[in-house]
């Protein structure tokens, strides 16, 4: 390279322009270029200010940092080498960091590796799989002609012009909607009598409802602060169903009664057991309070989220998921945390805060 320098704003402003960052992440970045000290100002103000949280809690996870800074990456990512080689070829000391566990920063004499920074590109990858699937799913599923035919074949296979005559389509919009709906996999074909019969393909309805647990399967809590775990999958279920309503709960439920049941069961089942498991650990790291219920508590917590596909409770174009269950998280945690937990929780909210700038 060049080792051109970057001095002003619209130096960053031309490298992020060509970097393969989201747009939302670009404007983020270019918003800490403009104002770094004030930022970091603010971060450093958050922990002044809750220093003996900090320290206690960090006396607490001691054990588990050793264990996060052991099995760190011991080099740079690709992207960031290139980028110190390109703009700061002078040698650098290099920090590992877990205040901000999934980034990589540079200045001209020190690198700060987050200790998590080999993760990012594996939760980038399973966040965009989520993003792009999801909706292209909920888009099928929203389309008049394309769920009529679904619920066409419902109880048995047809071939396309029993279905085009059965839902009133020309031979040639039935195999439209037929192709988008094989290619996303929400039916299957099979070869009969020289003719191909579409089946539903009840394992895709399925897979869509089973986001919540995809999460829980991605990553590995194990040694993790409780209300660390909450604000992790909080934070999950608000970027895979950001712009989802209960109405698409609504629709299956009356339309595919057995599997919504089926999986509105297995699904209650699953998280119980994980907010019960995340109750009793926060109990024994002394942020819940130790007088409650973790089996009450962990029902009591089903019986609200149940409630998202009660259209009297939730009208459906009104509330999305994400923000039901956002809530609903914020108000478990506000209610069973101890005084400990409460300024933990407070000073978490505080540096997402900062780190979203928002």
């Amino acid at each position: 390279g060049n080792g051109m320098a970057l001095n002003t704003l619209e130096d960053w402003f031309a490298v992020l322009q060509n970097s393969e960052y989201a747009e939302d992440t670009k404007w983020k970045l270019l918003a800490l270029f403009q104002d770094p000290v004030g930022k970091f100002r603010d971060l450093f103000g958050i922990y002044e200010n809750n220093r003996a949280a900090f320290e206690h809690t960090y006396q607490k996870n001691k054990a588990h940092l050793d264990r996060l800074i052991s099995e760190a990456p011991e080099d740079l990512s690709a992207a960031m080498q290139n980028i110190a080689a390109e703009f700061h070829p002078m040698p650098k000391r290099i920090y590992l960091t877990a205040i901000l566990p999934l980034i990589e920063w540079m200045t001209p004499t020190t690198i700060f590796q987050g200790v998590l920074a080999d993760k990012i590109d594996l939760y980038q990858n399973n966040l965009k799989n989520a993003k792009e699937k999801l909706p292209q799913l909920l888009k099928l599923l929203g389309d008049k002609s394309k769920f009529e035919i679904l619920c066409l074949l419902k109880s048995h296979g047809k071939y396309n012009l029993e279905i085009a005559e059965e839902l009133q389509l020309t031979p040639a919009t039935a195999s439209h909607h037929m192709s988008m709906l094989l290619s996303n996999q929400m039916v299957t074909v099979e070869k009969k009598d020289g003719k191909v019969y579409y089946q539903l393909n009840q394992d895709t309805l399925k897979e869509i409802m089973k986001c919540f647990e995809e999460i829980f399967n991605e990553y590995n809590f194990e040694g993790w602060n409780a209300i660390d775990i909450l604000l992790m999958v909080s934070n999950e279920i608000n970027n895979r169903f950001f712009n989802v309503t209960p109405s698409v709960t609504i629709t299956l439920a009356e339309f595919f009664p057995d599997i919504f049941q089926n999986h509105l069961q297995k699904r209650s089942d699953f998280i119980f057991e994980k907010m019960k498991i995340n109750i009793e650990k926060g109990m024994q790291q002394g942020i819940y309070k130790r007088d409650v219920s973790s089996e009450m508590l962990a029902r009591m917590f089903i019986a609200k989220l149940n409630d998202i596909h009660n259209p009297q409770i939730y009208p459906p174009e009104e509330f999305t998921f994400s923000t039901i269950f956002n809530n609903l998280i914020d108000n478990l945690i506000k209610n069973i945390t101890s005084e400990e937990g409460r300024n933990y929780y407070k000073q978490r909210k505080q540096l997402y805060s900062i780190l979203n700038f928002r």
